[in-house]
């Protein structure tokens, strides 16, 4: 039977010691190589976003800009504020749903000096709302476009921005109003958003700022319906990437979602805004495929290791066995030489009796007369 040795049992340790260090450092590397290919992706989709947010808004500036500076509408729009004969209205509103047509915006609204709506291709009336008052003034006194941050409402309102041109008149004269571009955040920004180039389970991006003490979340979440402009995170939730982007952290980072999901997330601010992108998938999705390569290594390893040992001991015993084997033939066929050869008839002793004499053999003949 074999038997393990002070020197085997001390081989065998180092060799299992061995494979475990091989095995674990082959596991730390998949993940590594999981870990960097996410932080790669998220980055290369956090910058791709943040330039397109930033693009569309450029894009809603640069409509505003158009409007303020054609010469042909502002005096039109301005004769008409004059004037609001129903031919011009019907004039007006329809350069604002051709327009509205082709640059994807929900309404576009005429707003007289003092901020109340005088023609609208929704209907609208009154005054404009708060959330636009501040950029109208802003556009007013500057003279220039202004874009306002997303906000919902009045009246069941879905999230939006307004873009809000400023109708000026000759030099040296006030403006007489302005024109206010309502762009639905669902009919693109949203969508945008949603967009993820790649199939994923869990991937998401997130658009906050920060509003006082909080991470304000922008748009609509992907596990939380109707979340937009309602769900907000405490700056002291220093865990969370969304409050990380609002207090100005950028670049890869890990933490834990709005759901308490250890996530990865790319952080990155939307230029000339006070947006920021948080791209994040679940940590558990990026590791899921590297854990399951090193779960199959290490089983692998495993028998790979248990299969040697086996054989190295089968071996061992075989060799033995052989050993044992050819020592026994060598007694076998020296005892059979040794019983032929040495085999003799030793006469017994004979004590003195009648006709003989001591020591004298029965088969001897007589001995030498005297």
């Amino acid at each position: 039977m074999t038997t393990f040795t002070r020197g085997m049992k001390t081989s065998l340790a180092l060799a299992g010691l061995g494979f475990s260090a091989a095995g674990l450092g082959l596991c730390w590397i998949q993940t590594r190589q999981a870990r960097q290919k996410a932080e790669e992706e998220l980055s290369a989709v956090v910058h791709l976003r943040s330039g397109q947010v930033a693009e569309w808004r450029a894009g809603r500036l640069a409509d505003a800009a158009f409007i303020a500076e054609s010469p042909i509408f502002r005096e039109i729009a301005g004769r008409w504020l004059t004037s609001r004969n129903a031919a011009g209205a019907r004039e007006l509103l329809a350069q604002f749903k051709s327009f509205a047509d082709h640059h994807r915006y929900r309404d576009v609204l005429l707003v007289d000096a003092r901020g109340a709506v005088a023609l609208a291709l929704s209907g609208a009336t009154g005054r404009i709302h708060n959330e636009a008052e501040a950029g109208f003034a802003a556009a007013l006194r500057g003279r220039e476009p202004v874009l306002t941050d997303l906000h919902d409402g009045p009246g069941g309102l879905p999230p939006h921005l307004d873009v809000i041109s400023p109708i000026v008149g000759p030099p040296g004269s006030e403006p007489v109003g302005a024109v206010v571009l309502q762009s639905d955040a669902r009919d693109f920004l949203y969508p945008l958003l949603h967009d993820w180039p790649a199939a994923s389970h869990s991937a998401e991006t997130l658009l906050v700022r920060r509003d006082g003490a909080d991470a304000l979340f922008l748009s609509e979440l992907r596990y939380r319906k109707g979340s937009a402009l309602t769900v907000r995170f405490p700056l002291s939730r220093t865990d969370s990437p969304a409050v990380m982007a609002a207090s100005g952290v950028g670049g890869v980072v890990e933490g834990r979602d709005y759901r308490g999901v250890d996530v990865l997330a790319a952080l990155q601010r939307v230029p000339d805004s006070p947006w920021f992108i948080v791209q994040k998938v679940d940590a558990d999705e990026i590791f899921a495929e590297s854990r399951r390569e090193s779960a199959l290594l290490l089983g692998l390893m495993s028998v790979i290791f248990v299969g040697g040992v086996g054989a190295i001991l089968f071996l061992r015993q075989h060799n033995e066995m052989a050993e044992e084997e050819k020592e026994m033939g060598n007694l076998e066929a020296e005892w059979k030489r040794g019983d032929g050869s040495k085999r003799r008839v030793t006469p017994p002793a004979k004590s003195a009796s009648k006709g003989g004499r001591a020591g004298e053999s029965p088969f001897s003949g007589p001995g030498p007369a005297k």
